[in-house]
């Protein structure tokens, strides 16, 4: 299975999502879904229109939930 990690410009990630899921739709038709994984948060919520049955990952720094180095 592919694993896509979705990185976007600051400010972009709803759109580079979406364009992603878009993208990754038509590509892996007919074949397993790729993962599609980022740190942001707005983009990974928004591949799920385009493509709901697509695998979504969270990435995160360790620290990064509790404000910690």
């Amino acid at each position: 299975m592919a694993n896509i990690e979705i990185k976007p410009t600051t400010g972009l990630g709803p759109q580079t999502g979406r364009v992603v899921a878009l993208a990754a739709r038509d590509l892996w038709q007919g074949m397993t879904a790729p993962l599609l994984s980022s740190f942001e948060i707005d983009a990974r919520r928004r591949r799920r229109k385009p493509r709901p049955s697509c695998r979504a990952g969270c990435c995160w720094m360790s620290g990064a939930m509790t404000g910690a180095n």
